[in-house]
This record gives C-alpha cells, structure tokens and sequence, in this order.
C-alpha cells in the first residue's frame, strides 16, 4: 500500500484491497474484500466500498455472509465522495469505469457496470445488475431499478424513478421516468457534425439506423447493445 497513496490512519483498508498509484483515502473509509482500485482516485470520507451485496441470498443470520467470487473493479482518476456506498456482486464484477464522479451519499448495488465518465449526483441510487454506459448522469435522489439500461450520454433528472431502459442520449423525466427530449448538451461536448443521424435520435432505440451515426457514437452505443442482449 505503498505506491504514493495517502491514506487516513482512521481509514480502514483490507490487505486484499489492490491499490494503484497515487489514490488518497479519507477518514473513516472502509474498503474491504476483492477490490481493485487503479490510478489517482480521491475515496472521501465515511465511504464504504466492498461490504456484502443487499441480497438474501448471501446472508445467513448469525454467521458471516457468503463469499463472492466476483471483485469490485474501480478504474482511474474517479471521485468517489463522502458516504458514498458500492457493494461486492453476486457473480461476476461490480465495475467503476475511468473518470467517473460518484457524489455524496450515492448508491452502486452488487454487479453493477458503470463506464467511463458516469456522473452520480447526491443520494442516486443504482440498484443491481444495473449498466450505465459512458458519459451518463444520474440527477440527485434518482433511483435505477435493477437490471436496467441506462444509454451513453443519457440524462437521468432528479427524483426520476427508472423502471425501463434508458436511450443513448435522451434526457428521461418523472416517476415512472419517460423521455423527454435529446441531450443536446452532452452531444454537443462531442465533436460530432451534423446529419441524418440526428432525427434517428428521436425513434424508438430498437429500430436506429447506426449506420447513420458517426464512429465516435456507434463506438459508444456498441456496449450499450451488448448489455440490452446479455440480460
């Protein structure tokens, strides 16, 4: 645990916990169990990463939950802010992509995929099996429902409650969330230039022409795809 990291003495840190380089570890931060964490990541205070998943199947009263065979994987130069909660999976791995800002009091459940870039907004709350697709933010108190999809680029506003998948690039709205218009403010951090592709934005997801779509989206949406087909 040596590598430039700064941690807390008030932190607690399992000797199973891989550590990268330079990350900084606040006050009364508990990482236990399989995690990875990468480079340069700042980990506030009071968070827990690695406690058992919220599944009952992995608790038996009076004795230790059950093993996971899985590991949390958190990539580099993310915040993940105070309170902030991300348990181990059930099977396979609860990811935290690269670059990805976890805000105060947020919620990641057990086998949960985030990407790139994902913003978390105060007390969002992801339930399990959930993906979220690169450059995606979730508004403050919104709540995912479990195994859904949540698009690339995608705006989920605060207090929405999702109870279905996501597009790529749509802002989604109210409880139950619905679709309320383009993100064109996330299109437009994109150098992208104009064309057909744009009004296929406005259809249903399933019937899109990616063949329109410029590389740099086709490239995003391309795991997106993936996560609608492996469910």
């Amino acid at each position: 645990m040596q590598r430039n990291n700064v941690i807390h003495p008030t932190a607690i840190v399992d000797d199973e916990v891989q550590l990268g380089h330079g990350n900084t570890i606040g006050p009364f931060a508990l990482i236990v169990g399989k995690v990875a964490l990468g480079d340069n990541n700042w980990i506030g205070a009071h968070s827990t990463i690695g406690s058992p998943p919220d599944h009952r199947g992995f608790h038996n009263l009076g004795s230790e939950p059950a093993l996971v065979s899985g590991q949390i994987q958190i990539g580099s130069d993310c915040v993940i802010h105070d309170g902030v909660v991300i348990h181990a999976p059930t099977s396979g791995n609860t990811t935290i992509g690269d670059e990805s800002y976890l805000c105060s009091g947020s919620y990641v459940a057990h086998d949960v995929t985030i990407e790139r870039g994902v913003t978390l907004s105060p007390s969002a709350k992801i339930g399990g099996h959930v993906f979220i697709g690169s450059d995606a933010t979730i508004g403050m108190n919104a709540a995912i429902h479990q195994r859904r999809r949540i698009g690339p680029m995608a705006m989920v506003a605060m207090q929405a409650s999702v109870v279905h998948d996501v597009a790529p690039c749509s802002v989604v709205v109210g409880n139950p969330a619905r679709f309320m218009k383009v993100n064109q403010i996330a299109l437009d951090k994109t150098p992208l230039e104009g064309g057909p592709w744009e009004q296929e934005l406005l259809k249903p997801f399933d019937v899109w022409d990616f063949s329109l779509f410029p590389e740099i989206l086709q490239l995003k949406f391309a795991t997106f795809s993936e996560a609608l087909n492996s469910r």
